[in-house]
C-alpha cells in the first residue's frame, strides 16, 4: 500500500473517530511553548514563543536541555539536562529569569524529565542509581527550599517520562529498560537482558500499584515516553532496540493495567525506523500525535475508536505540544521551524522559523505566562 493510498484510508476514518465522544478539554489555553534548542551559535538555549511562534525568551542553559514540566500553582518552569545529565534549571518562563539550579544527588543523575504535584509543593524526577543501575524517583520538597526529601525505586531500570494521575495521588513511570552509566556516556549496557514497563505508583509512598510491560518477545522494546489525558487514559511511545528487521509498534494505550499496542501500515512503520520521540493528547483528549524525528514523520492517532487516522512530514521534527485547539498540535523542526498539525486531515501550516537553529526533543505547552498566579506583562 502507498503512502496516498494509506492517507486516503486514514481519512476514511476520520467519520468514526468523529463520532466519540468529546471529552473535557484541558485547563490551560495553550497560548505559549518552551523548548529547548541550538542556535547558529551553537548556544544551548530554552526558549519561550508564542503560538504564532514568535519567540519571547531565549534562556542559556549549562548544556544540552531536554524534558521540560511547568508547576501548574505559579507558573514556574523546570529544565532538564539530556541524559545522563545532572542539572536541572528552575525559570519564570514570563521573564526569561533563571531561579535556581537544582543538581542530581551524588552516585545518582538525571534520566531528563520529572513532573510536579497538582499542588504544586513536589517534583518527582526520574532518575539513575549508578551502583547497581536500578531506576528512582526522586522526590523533591519545593516548600523548603527544592530540597530532595526522598527517593523511591521506579520498579524497572531506566526511568524515563513522568506523569501524573488521579488527581496526582499516583504517578505513571515509563521505564525505559536501558541501563547507562555516567563513565560510559549514553552506551546501552544492557540490551540483551534489558526489559522496559509502564509502572504506577502511589504518589504518597512510592508504592508499586501495578506494572505493565510486553513480555519476552517484545522485551526490547523501549517504553520511553507518555502523556495523560484528563480522564486519566495513558499513550506511550516506543523506541526498539533490536534489528531492524522486527514490526514493532512504537504507541500503545495503558486498559486495566494492560498495554494495548497499535500499529500502522507497513510502509510507515518502516520510514518510522523503530523509533517514536515525543507523545501527546490533543486538548479534547480524542487526537494523540506521536514524532518520529529520524525520517521527520508525525503519526496522528483517534483514540475513540483507537487507530491511526493521518499523518504528517517536517524534517528532523521531535517536539510536540498540544496547541490550544482541539485537534491540533504545535511541532518543531528542521531550520527552527513551528509548525501547526491538524491531526484530522494531517494538514501542516508552518508558522516561523529560525535558520541556523535545531530545535530539542520537547516541547511544553503552557497557558497565560504567570507568576506566582498573577500574569506577568511579557516583553516584546
Amino acid at each position: 500500500m502507498t503512502l496516498k493510498t494509506a492517507r486516503r484510508r486514514f481519512l476514511g476514518t476520520l467519520l468514526a473517530a468523529g463520532a466519540a465522544p468529546i471529552l473535557p478539554a484541558r485547563e490551560f489555553t495553550h497560548r505559549y511553548f518552551i523548548g529547548c534548542r541550538v542556535d547558529r551559535e551553537n548556544r544551548h538555549l530554552a526558549s519561550i514563543f508564542d503560538q504564532s511562534g514568535r519567540i519571547l525568551h531565549d534562556v542559556p542553559l549549562p548544556g544540552r536541555g531536554h524534558g521540560l514540566a511547568v508547576q501548574p500553582t505559579t507558573g514556574r518552569v523546570v529544565v532538564f539536562a539530556r541524559r545522563p545529565g545532572d542539572w536541572a534549571l528552575v525559570l519564570n518562563p514570563a521573564t526569561g529569569a533563571v531561579l535556581r539550579r537544582l543538581a542530581a544527588s551524588d552516585g545518582r543523575h538525571f534520566y531528563g524529565h520529572g513532573a510536579f504535584s497538582p499542588d504544586g509543593t513536589r517534583l518527582y524526577t526520574s532518575e539513575n542509581r549508578f551502583e547497581d543501575g536500578a531506576g528512582v524517583i526522586g522526590v523533591w520538597d519545593v516548600t523548603t527550599g527544592w530540597r530532595r526529601v526522598r527517593e523511591w525505586p521506579s520498579h524497572g531500570v531506566g526511568p524515563h517520562e513522568i506523569a501524573v494521575l488521579e488527581r496526582g495521588s499516583t504517578l505513571a513511570v515509563a521505564n525505559g529498560g536501558v541501563r547507562t552509566h555516567p563513565d560510559t556516556g549514553r552506551a546501552k549496557l544492557n540490551l540483551d537482558t534489558m526489559h522496559s514497563s509502564l509502572t504506577v505508583l502511589d504518589a504518597a509512598n512510592g508504592r508499586l500499584m501495578h506494572s505493565a510491560s510486553f513480555g519476552a518477545r517484545l522485551h526490547r522494546l523501549s517504553i520511553r515516553h507518555l502523556d495523560v489525558c484528563r480522564d486519566n487514559r495513558v499513550v506511550v511511545a516506543m523506541q526498539h532496540q533490536g534489528s531492524r528487521q522486527d514490526r514493532v509498534p512504537l504507541v500503545a494505550y495503558e486498559r486495566d493495567s494492560r498495554l494495548l499496542p497499535l500499529y500502522a501500515p507497513d510502509e510507515l512503520t518502516r520510514r518510522m525506523r523503530q523509533y517514536a520521540g515525543s507523545v501527546t493528547f490533543d486538548a479534547s483528549g480524542r487526537y494523540v500525535a506521536v514524532s518520529h524525528p529520524h525520517e521527520g514523520i508525525v503519526s496522528l492517532w483517534a483514540t475513540r475508536p483507537a487507530g491511526l487516522i493521518a499523518f504528517a512530514e517536517l524534517a528532523d521534527t521531535c517536539g510536540i505540544a498540544c496547541h490550544a485547539d482541539a485537534g491540533a498540535f504545535i511541532a518543531t523542526g528542521a531550520g527552527g521551524r513551528v509548525a501547526r498539525i491538524d491531526a484530522r486531515t494531517g494538514e501542516l501550516t508552518v508558522l516561523a522559523r529560525s535558520e541556523g537553529s535545531r530545535w530539542d526533543n520537547h516541547l511544553l505547552a503552557l497557558g497565560a505566562l504567570t507568576w506566582d498566579g498573577h500574569p506577568d506583562q511579557v516583553a516584546n
